[in-house]
């Protein structure tokens, strides 16, 4: 999803790390079987090298009204 621009907030990882271990049966420790935003940033910290927070950036009201159909009669023109 981050390289479609659409990357993960932190409660979206977690709720799916939740449900990754609810669908393997996994036995963790975690308080309700969901990890803290401690765990979480202890993760991130860990895997640094291949993961990062991305922040969403807005985009221009011109950009945001864009559809297809303008892109193709912009191209065809």
């Amino acid at each position: 999803m981050a390289k479609r621009g659409m990357g993960l907030r932190p409660g979206d990882f977690l709720h799916l790390f939740q449900e990754i271990d609810l669908k393997e049966g996994r036995n963790t420790q975690f308080t309700n079987g969901r990890p803290s935003y401690d765990w979480y940033r202890h993760f991130m910290s860990r895997h640094k090298d291949i993961l990062g927070l991305r922040h969403e950036v807005l985009l221009e009201s011109s950009r945001a009204k864009l559809t297809k159909t303008k892109l193709d009669d912009w191209y065809s023109s």
